[in-house]
């Protein structure tokens, strides 16, 4: 069947050129060979990377000694240090889809013959990781190099990435950029255009990116005020637009969700349900923002009526996106007796990774209780307790990330878009006379019965 379709295309569509015919009916497999060139350039800035970041690491602790170039450091670094981690994470993320079989070209719909393969995503990574582990280096070692101002080092946390993304020319993956920055313009107009998995998907993955979001502002802030040599250039307290960026990512899932609504009949309460996920959050930011407006007024932090509001909504919020977690983007808790308790029935992944994803999103979702108890008891600054909270967000989106593409290709699969375990090729020869001889050897077996009751 496969040939005769590409036979009929060949001369009808294409007018007999086999060649043309061919680059559009066939479509390469999710686990093609990748090319050497790749392999080896990945492999290449990986090793780099690797070498500075361990040179890095080894720059900071011996350079403890100077707390005003580390807190400068930190200040100004953390942003780029926790998109690095992101990107590593999602070539992981992509990889172990498509180890596993999950279609994730499909999901996202993106073109199967132009799909951006997890070794190119490491190469974005690392590449983007090198590039900042060198500017800490610089700005770390900066008297050795001789140059007096290191702040505009951190600058390349910032530009490389946009210029990586934005670049117009042909070259590195020009389709798969063009591509993100299309359903980035989608985001942002959530309420004017119809929402697709990849929207939802690619928005949630900046609810988990706020406090990155924040540096990035906070890094412009504080270069805007340093040309203008403002004497508050080194101050990165929070201000009005820190909370409205901070409710941003919550307010763009919330819009699909109404977007949503509003395009889909009948009106699926689900949708609602989740648009109210992201209200609440909305909302716990609010409440935080007056939380902390209010703070020097108080002499301690549990003074403040206002902690015990955010106290209760924080609650509130963490066990409904908790159960929205655990019941629709997991599609756990189907099976309450037997093997799979407290799964359901189609696995993808061993059982345990299941099990440790629940606990892990209940435990990292109540990450900001741990931060209110470190900064109470005064054993962390709150900027470090932040940072652990982020980077434990991001881990947290990680893991959510196998199982909500798992549960999508699990729907599609009963919807009968996808397949798991069938897979349609063209036999050979070989394989041909094979199928015919045990046609044939079956219908001898199932007339000679007939033929023998005839006689009788």
């Amino acid at each position: 069947m496969i040939a005769e379709v590409e036979n009929i295309f060949t001369e009808f569509i294409t007018q007999g050129d086999r060649t043309k015919a061919m680059a559009k009916l066939r479509v390469p497999p999710l686990g093609r060979p990748i090319s050497p060139i790749y392999i080896f350039s990945t492999g290449l800035v990986l090793g780099l990377f690797i070498v500075s970041a361990v040179i890095c690491i080894i720059s900071y602790f011996s350079m403890l000694n100077k707390p005003e170039l580390i807190s400068s450091f930190t200040q100004l670094f953390r942003g780029s240090f926790s998109l690095m981690v992101f990107g590593f994470l999602t070539a992981i993320n992509v990889y172990v889809w498509q180890s596993v079989g999950i279609n994730h070209v499909l999901i996202f719909e993106l073109n199967p013959r132009n799909q951006i393969e997890p070794i190119k995503i490491l190469g974005f990574a690392s590449l983007f990781g090198y590039g900042c582990t060198l500017s800490m280096l610089l700005f770390l070692h900066h008297n050795e190099f001789g140059v007096r101002d290191p702040l505009y080092f951190p600058l390349i946390g910032v530009i490389l990435p946009l210029a990586l993304l934005i670049n117009p020319l042909p070259i590195m993956n020009h389709t798969a950029r063009m591509w993100v920055l299309c359903i980035c313009g989608r985001i942002i107009a959530a309420p004017f255009y119809p929402v697709n998995f990849v929207d939802f998907w690619l928005a949630d993955q900046l609810n988990s990116l706020v406090l990155c979001l924040l540096d990035h502002y906070q890094l412009i802030r504080f270069y805007v005020r340093y040309y203008k040599n403002s004497d508050n250039s080194f101050d990165f307290e929070p201000d009005y637009a820190m909370s409205v960026i901070r409710c941003l990512p919550s307010w763009f899932r919330l819009a699909q969700c109404l977007k949503r609504i509003w395009d889909s009949d009948p009106k699926p309460v689900s949708y609602l349900v989740n648009a109210f996920t992201y209200g609440s959050t909305i909302i716990t930011v609010i409440i935080s923002t007056i939380q902390m407006e209010t703070n020097d007024k108080y002499e301690y932090l549990f003074e403040i009526p206002w902690t015990w509001i955010y106290i209760i909504s924080s609650i509130i919020s963490t066990i409904y996106c908790t159960s929205w977690d655990l019941l629709q983007d997991y599609g756990l808790f189907q099976v309450w007796k037997g093997e799979h308790i407290f799964l359901r029935e189609n696995l993808v992944y061993p059982k345990w990774f299941y099990y440790f994803a629940i606990v892990m999103d209940m435990l990292i979702r109540f990450v900001w209780a741990l931060e209110l108890y470190l900064i109470y008891n005064e054993f962390l600054l709150p900027y470090y307790s932040k940072t652990i909270c982020s980077l434990f967000e991001i881990l947290r989106r990680f893991i959510w990330n196998f199982l909500r593409l798992e549960n999508e290709h699990l729907y599609n699969c009963g919807q009968f878009r996808a397949t798991r375990d069938i897979y349609i090729s063209a036999l050979n020869s070989r394989q041909d006379l094979l199928v015919e001889s045990i046609i044939d050897e079956s219908r001898r077996a199932s007339t000679v019965p007939q033929a023998s009751m005839n006689e009788e």
